[in-house]
């Protein structure tokens, strides 16, 4: 089970904010840039753009670290170019403060915020994805709360990347193998271990929604302040336009550096 969220009051706004450890920079950085390309090119192109998240968050985050409060991933989205979006979190407090941001800034898009676990919530989203839209979901669970049945049923038959955290550290140590096998929606987990494993088989599995079969090779890895990798960004797509705005995402770092595998390349 996932561990219950912390959180602190933002003097801004007077809404709760979750705390968050420092690495969290890395994940929103990547997140952002693949947001910002995503949505640049494709406004003239497809009518409704849609973002999804689950395990949306309250808006705004503490970092306990450098002792700032920053915009969640939700709050930042909500600045870029989709026309819809829809947020669900399990958490009544997160939804309640995430409604109240969202009405300040939304400025004429279509929100809706959702308070259920995700894997009840299915219907509920897909009901506010037109359809033919062009849609990006961003799965970031703090474990892996997220069945692959309920990944299956948002995808199948639209047209969605999808940004998924993996907690493969966490994964090497599980103590609820049932929890893990509903999330890869096989046993077959057990077979391997490692991050490039894991990433694989969940890519195979997504492959007959029709989504690429190679995407797992492309992968941004989270570590904690003692450089232990934590978690893990893949990007899946049914495009390979997706996997090119993935690589322009990944092509500068958190740092504004150039990641040292592309150096590599350009030297």
């Amino acid at each position: 089970m996932a561990a219950r969220a912390e959180y602190r009051i933002d003097p801004k706004d007077g809404l709760v904010a979750r705390v968050v450890g420092p690495w969290v920079a890395r994940k929103t950085h990547f997140v952002d840039r693949y947001v910002g390309i995503f949505t640049n090119a494709m406004k003239n192109k497809w009518r409704r753009r849609v973002y999804i998240e689950l395990f949306a968050g309250p808006g705004r985050s503490f970092n306990k670290k450098t002792r700032e409060f920053l915009d969640g991933s939700a709050l930042r989205a909500l600045r870029a170019n989709f026309t819809d979006y829809v947020f669900v979190d399990i958490d009544k407090r997160a939804t309640d403060a995430l409604q109240q941001r969202c009405d300040q800034i939304q400025h004429g898009k279509k929100v809706w915020i959702i308070n259920k676990d995700c894997n009840a919530a299915v219907d509920d989203v897909l009901k506010h994805v037109p359809r033919g839209a062009l849609t990006l979901a961003f799965i970031d669970p703090s474990n892996w709360q997220v069945t692959f049945d309920t990944v299956k049923r948002l995808t199948t038959g639209n047209r969605m990347d999808l940004i998924v955290t993996f907690h493969y550290g966490s994964m090497k140590r599980v103590t609820n193998p049932i929890a893990l096998t509903r999330f890869f929606g096989t046993p077959k987990w057990r077979n391997g271990r490692g991050a490039g494993y894991w990433y694989r088989l969940y890519n195979e599995q997504l492959q007959a929604f029709g989504y690429l079969s190679d995407c797992y090779k492309e992968s941004e890895t989270v570590k904690n302040t003692k450089n232990v990798p934590m978690y893990g960004l893949v990007l899946f797509s049914k495009d390979k336009l997706g996997r090119e705005f993935w690589n322009k995402a990944r092509a500068v770092d958190e740092n504004a550096q150039l990641p040292f595998r592309l150096m590599l390349d350009e030297g």
